[in-house]
């Protein structure tokens, strides 16, 4: 599927795919911080 330009379909489907990404990194922070979740660390060699 070609976008013929004469629309900014692509443009607004990547800007709410990167929204999305950056909100659900910053509750992923803001959980970590409230003590929801806890990192287990990841032992390495």
């Amino acid at each position: 599927m070609r976008d013929k330009g004469g629309t900014n379909r692509t443009v607004n489907a990547l800007t709410v795919r990167i929204g999305l990404s950056i909100a659900l990194f910053l509750f992923v922070l803001f959980a970590h911080y409230m003590g929801w979740i806890e990192s287990t660390g990841i032992a390495a060699r």
